[in-house]
């Protein structure tokens, strides 16, 4: 016997045990079909009838269907809502987005007007504070100037009340002038009257005067700083002394020979001179 031959033996034996199985199996669970099927009541550990089983399946997959329906009805209705609600959402929403899109932009608007404005706020605090330095500085000014007004002021006001007392002093000189002039005009008419010269002096005695030597020359000359406003005349004689420590030291005599308003020119009198005349020695009028 071949492989093949043995193969199919021990397929035969194993096919009658399983059939042997299986008719051993539907025999111990025989059942009455017909009972199981159109049993309307259920006892001690059994069902109804399957078709009652089938009827009551129908019945509930009736009711099923019907709440199905119901149910599909719902959800339709909930669609149609949900897309009157999204419809309605996506209308808010564009609006959203519009008003967004304005927003952002007037935001943009805003924004670039801020900057605007913070660099004009800055421009206008620096001008502010230049603005504010010239005010201090004008307000410098002005202090300086009114401190300089008031003390313009004081001035006028001194210069005013000096030139008052000018005015006064000038009334007083210009009455006491005009009181000279008639003094004069008297003198003048009693000397006419009595046939003398107002330059002359009276008694040949030069005017009580005192000056200094300005300088001598080696012709016997003195000049000295007395003139024709200090009285001095030609013919004049005035003594020459010099000032010491103690006293005064008698040097000579001099007689006027020619006159100006400031200086006088004289010569020496030999026979009065007791030393030599210097510089700067007194001159004065010489009593008799």
């Amino acid at each position: 016997m071949n492989l093949f031959g043995k193969i199919l033996i021990i397929g035969n034996l194993v096919a009658s045990i399983v059939f042997m199985a299986w008719a051993m199996v539907v025999y111990t669970t025989h059942k009455n079909w017909k009972d199981e099927v159109e049993r309307t009541q259920a006892g001690p550990g059994q069902q109804i009838g399957l078709r009652m089983q089938l009827q009551d399946a129908r019945r509930r997959e009736q009711e099923l269907q019907s709440q199905v329906q119901g149910l599909e009805q719902d959800i339709q209705k909930l669609t149609e809502a949900r897309v009157q609600e999204v419809a309605k959402l996506q209308t808010e929403k564009d609006n959203l987005d519009r008003q967004f899109n304005e927003q952002r932009k007037e935001h943009e608007t805003l924004v670039a007007e801020n900057r605007r404005l913070t660099a004009e706020i800055e421009a206008t605090q620096n001008n502010a504070t230049a603005q504010l330095k010239e005010l201090e500085q004008l307000r410098a000014n002005i202090a300086k100037v009114q401190t300089e007004k008031e003390q313009t002021f004081a001035r006028a006001v001194k210069l005013t009340d000096e030139l008052h007392r000018t005015e006064g002093e000038i009334r007083l000189l210009q009455n006491r002038n005009q009181q000279l002039g008639e003094d004069l005009a008297r003198t003048r008419g009693v000397l006419g009257a009595h046939d003398l010269d107002e330059h002359e002096p009276v008694d040949g005695v030069a005017p009580k005067v005192d000056g200094r030597v300005l300088a001598v020359n080696s012709e016997g000359l003195v000049e000295i700083s007395l003139g024709s406003d200090d009285g001095i005349r030609r013919g004049h004689t005035l003594d020459v002394f010099r000032r010491g420590a103690s006293n005064n030291k008698y040097i000579g005599r001099i007689e006027v020979i020619t006159t100006r308003p400031d200086k006088a020119v004289g010569k020496i009198l030999p026979e009065y001179r007791k030393s030599y005349i210097q510089k700067e020695d007194r001159v004065a009028t010489r009593l008799n």
